[in-house]
């Protein structure tokens, strides 16, 4: 016996996350408040021209609130963010990632 094959339950997780995440999550609401270019601007002058290329400013930054309210160190946060659609969300990832972009090493040497 074959089952139902709907294309349409395959086709939701290619779906960007804020076509997933309900409107109603809190991360959510505050991620849209959030201006992105202002982040950039604020924060562009405390990063080098020269060297490897900077880690994304949207994401360095929202991880410390996320840390915050749990009281969680560096190595859990990075896991917590990986199976989290709206941390994703919250720090600027549109489409799921599957892998975290920084090593969590790079929080500490965002932090100084």
């Amino acid at each position: 016996m074959k089952g139902n094959n709907s294309r349409r339950s395959h086709i939701t997780i290619f779906k960007s996350l804020d076509e997933l995440l309900s409107l109603q999550k809190t991360l959510y609401k505050l991620s849209n408040k959030i201006s992105r270019e202002e982040l950039k601007k604020e924060f562009r002058g405390l990063y080098s021209k020269i060297g490897s290329p900077s880690k994304p400013v949207e994401l360095m930054v929202s991880l410390l609130p996320l840390k915050q309210p749990y009281n969680l160190g560096d190595e859990t946060v990075v896991s917590a963010w990986v199976h989290n659609p709206c941390w994703q969300y919250f720090s600027g990832f549109r489409p799921f990632q599957w892998k975290f972009p920084i090593e969590r090493t790079d929080l500490v040497h965002f932090r100084k």
